[in-house]
């Protein structure tokens, strides 16, 4: 059984792969290190661009275009634009949605708080974050980078997922906080990415009801949250 279920996943990585690089340029890929160049090389002709501030000579190899410069400052500047990218694919060491909301909206002035106490027993896997995130995982070892995130099951054992992660955090409700969870699609094999218009949904919604935010991103096994706050226009 667990042979097949390889074989199985092998075969979707595959066939995933190929249909993604041939497609047309509809992807950003913000940062260019390890997941960056991954996902360049994943997504071949789908990727329009590469924001990197310190590009390397492996980047200009690739038939891409690559603009040096920070990739949440211009994430900021791509989502203000007429004609919006389609995905956004983050490849930094930060949590993306909640850097991107604080140069977004800084004229709520924005501020990260405590989470509020929440029962999280049934996710695999949580860890504290440096500046009040928790990270999420449904695995409790290190997933292969080309996990293709079958529907109901984990590529990498073959066991049935107890739930989709983005779901379970984006139903958590607490008192006084309100939610904004933000999926992650599959691209290509190990290779997430966000649509830029639910991107600019969640800063419309804040906008309209500022206060305290869950504000989360996760795929169906990995995800992170933070909790944020956000002042009216007519307080500040």
């Amino acid at each position: 059984m667990c042979n097949f279920v390889y074989l199985a996943g092998r075969f979707w990585v595959n066939q995933m792969m190929q249909k993604s690089k041939q497609q047309k340029p509809d992807v950003v890929v913000l940062g260019g290190g390890r997941f960056g160049c991954l996902a360049v090389d994943r997504l071949g002709k789908r990727v329009a661009m590469v924001v990197e501030k310190s590009s390397t000579p492996y980047l200009y190899k690739k038939d891409v275009k690559v603009i040096e410069a920070d990739a949440v400052e211009t994430a900021v500047s791509l989502l203000r634009e007429d004609s919006l990218p389609k995905w956004l694919v983050p490849a930094v060491p930060v949590h993306f949605l909640a850097k991107w909301l604080f140069l977004e909206l800084d004229f709520l002035q924005p501020e990260i708080m405590p989470l509020p106490e929440m029962d999280l027993a049934d996710i695999t896997s949580v860890i504290n974050g440096k500046e009040n995130q928790l990270y999420f995982s449904m695995a409790d070892f290190l997933c292969p980078d080309d996990c293709p995130e079958p529907l109901d099951h984990c590529f990498h054992t073959g066991r049935k997922r107890k739930f989709q992660l983005f779901e379970r955090l984006a139903a958590i409700n607490s008192p006084g906080w309100q939610n904004a969870t933000l999926r992650s699609h599959q691209l290509a094999p190990g290779v997430g990415g966000f649509k830029a218009e639910k991107l600019l949904e969640i800063r419309a919604k804040i906008i309209a009801h500022p206060g305290k935010w869950l504000i989360a991103s996760a795929c169906r096994c990995h995800g992170v949250l933070q909790g944020m706050a956000f002042k009216p226009p007519r307080e500040i």
